[in-house]
């Protein structure tokens, strides 16, 4: 009698034991279509020993000029609940058809993010019962695209750059851009959404591109922390384009020159949310925050209607104080141009001065202020506030989450000062106006 020897035996008995799980999430989808609107659900259903079965849905409803097939791949499905199902140390089963490129790409950002954080998601079991083959590639030239807009710098940029072929081999056909509610605006402000959405539209229409929206509640029931996951919740917004579209862009806030952690995008992970029907693929990277700033400048249908800001109060519309709309406004004025329209209240020395950079990414944001006025030319007592700011923010960085306990009462006053600074400010200017428009004697 012969007796075989597993010499793999070990390697699998280990490999068995790290992905090993008692608790599995089961993914179903379906769609519905009325009147034009498109929704799409996932039930994820999280099963663990001795206890009651939990299931939680998560929409999409989509509405878009562009024809989208028949529900028929479930790539969607599958990155949009990999965080969910990494959180709960759960073993992640696609009840339907993913492409076998997406189980690929989610099996490597799995271990990606295992390694990078592994007390907040585990080395999980990734299964699909139907595996559907990837479609070769497009011919540079060919892709057609939709662009992923919430009309700020980074989208812009990406929109520009391909509308005008500046994206070279690239370059994809623009089909739609699609703004999401549910990301950075809640689904509860209707109000706030609705004048984003007009903003949008109005700057799309000028430059020819149609506008689609997505509704989703993925935030309020799937999201594990924002920072991390919304890379995948952006792609599973995305891939819901895909037939008419084979690739989705989207401006990346990273540079290859820099890049900073712990933060959801990742230049090395990035392209894994991808499928094998729809290609996810990043913008701008190659470029400094000021450098896409000049070419959305040059295009003041877009510029004029930017919407950068997500930290002020929730209007749908730049509040012109956060830190976000006053850095936005310095990458204007260190290209030596006005901010525009798109800023109710326009930065002065004291908002540069007293600019708050929480982390590495804000204050590597004013160097490439500071460097983009000096290529440029451009002087003034801005800069110079600039300057100081990020002496300041350099030497705290390395105390700043100690700091952030005692700095409350700081940012307070911050607050008082510059709140009256702009309504002197404002005082003068009507006061100034009043005069001259007063009759002559």
């Amino acid at each position: 009698m012969l007796h075989v020897t597993d010499k793999l035996g070990g390697a699998r008995d280990l490999i068995a034991r790290r992905l090993a799980t008692d608790t599995t999430m089961t993914v179903t989808a379906r769609e519905r279509r009325n009147d034009g609107l498109l929704r799409r659900e996932v039930d994820y259903t999280l099963e663990r020993p001795g206890e009651t079965p939990v299931t939680r849905t998560v929409f999409w409803e989509i509405d878009t000029p562009l024809e989208l097939p028949v529900l028929e791949c479930l790539d969607y499905a599958a990155i949009a609940m990999l965080f969910p199902a990494m959180r709960e140390k759960a073993r992640l089963v696609i009840q339907g058809p993913v492409t076998a490129a997406m189980l690929r790409n989610m099996e490597e950002m799995n271990e990606a993010w295992n390694q990078l954080m592994p007390d907040k998601y585990a080395l999980i079991p990734i299964e699909a019962t139907e595996i559907l083959s990837d479609q070769p590639p497009v011919a540079p030239g060919k892709s057609k695209a939709v662009v992923a807009f919430s009309g700020g710098i980074d989208a812009c940029f990406t929109l520009i750059r391909h509308l005008s072929g500046h994206a070279g081999y690239r370059t994809a056909e623009v089909q739609t851009a699609v703004l999401v509610h549910g990301f950075d605006i809640p689904l509860a402000a209707d109000a706030a959404f609705a004048t984003a959405r007009a903003t949008a539209k109005t700057a799309l229409d000028a430059v020819g591109v149609s506008l689609s929206t997505i509704r989703t509640n993925w935030r309020e029931v799937a999201e594990t922390r924002w920072e991390m996951d919304h890379m995948a919740a952006l792609a599973g917004a995305l891939h819901h384009f895909a037939g008419p579209c084979d690739v989705g862009l989207f401006g990346s806030d990273l540079t290859h020159f820099f890049h900073f952690w712990p933060w959801g995008s990742q230049p090395g992970l990035d392209c894994l949310l991808s499928g094998g029907r729809f290609l996810l693929r990043p913008e701008g990277q190659g470029f400094e925050r000021s450098m896409r700033t000049e070419l959305v400048a040059a295009v003041p249908a877009l510029s004029d209607h930017l919407r950068v800001c997500w930290a002020g109060p929730l209007t749908g519309s730049n509040c012109g104080v956060c830190e976000k709309c006053i850095r936005t406004q310095l990458n204007y004025l260190a290209i030596g141009k006005d901010p525009g329209p798109a800023f109710p209240v326009r930065a002065g020395v004291l908002d540069a001065l007293c600019l708050n950079a929480r982390h590495a990414a804000q204050v590597n944001y004013l160097i490439d202020i500071l460097e983009s006025a000096r290529r440029h030319g451009v002087t003034g007592p801005w800069r110079h506030a600039v300057l100081i700011n990020w002496t300041v923010n350099r030497a705290l960085l390395p105390y700043r989450q100690e700091l952030e306990k005692w700095l409350a009462p700081v940012r307070v006053i911050r607050r008082l000062l510059l709140k009256y600074v702009r309504a002197s400010a404002a005082r003068g200017r009507e006061a100034v106006a009043s005069s001259t428009l007063a009759p002559q004697a």
